[in-house]
């Protein structure tokens, strides 16, 4: 049986890997995925799908962890994700919440909370150049 942070460490590593189908395995079949306030993405594909701009467009992607607190089952992470794109690194800083199920090692939710405001002024129109 993983930790929830074991977990939560397998998602950051396929993220920055850039890797879809590894990020989606890290999901249950059910799996949901909030950029808050948005409606969640439901289901690996979904979640790939909502990767695929950003995994896309970076060069490179680092989710540098500041910190975080887990017990079996929730991990609360905050980060400063960072993006490489077109040369130039864009960062901003994140709030997770996760839900684990750590019998099968897959994340059931997980909800990034961000400063939209900050991230559009930040990024731009960067993804959909």
């Amino acid at each position: 049986m993983a930790t929830c942070k074991q977990v939560l460490q397998t998602f950051f590593s396929a993220v920055e890997s850039r890797d879809l189908d590894a990020i989606k395995r890290c999901f249950s079949e059910d799996g949901r995925y909030s950029n808050v306030p948005y409606d969640p993405a439901v289901g690996r594909e979904a979640i790939g799908a909502l990767f695929r701009p950003i995994v896309a467009r970076s060069e490179r992607i680092e989710w540098q962890i500041v910190s975080g607190a887990y017990t079996k089952h929730r991990a609360h992470v905050e980060r400063l994700d960072c993006f490489w794109i077109d040369g130039r690194r864009y960062a901003v800083p994140c709030h997770g919440v996760a839900l684990v199920d750590t019998a099968r090692g897959v994340i059931t939710e997980f909800r990034d909370y961000v400063d939209l405001g900050r991230w559009r002024a930040t990024l731009g129109d960067v993804l959909t150049r």
